[in-house]
């Protein structure tokens, strides 16, 4: 979710231009660079499927390999 400034989501598809209250959702596996090119906030989320270290399951309150 962009908070505020503007947001640009490369893709080999196209771009996705994100500006205040903006949300876009990148599927698991597409390759994708984000760019900002004025002063930009966002806020980021993931989902506890997407955790890569032990510690990632242990704060979302799961066991690796559950």
């Amino acid at each position: 979710m962009v908070l505020d400034g503007e947001l640009t989501i490369e893709l080999r598809d196209g771009n996705v231009v994100l500006g205040p209250r903006d949300v876009y959702v990148i599927p698991k596996g597409i390759e994708h660079r984000p760019v900002a090119e004025v002063e930009t906030s966002i806020m980021m989320g993931r989902t506890a499927r997407c955790a890569r270290r032990p510690s990632d399951f242990v704060a979302a309150g799961l066991r690796p390999g559950a």
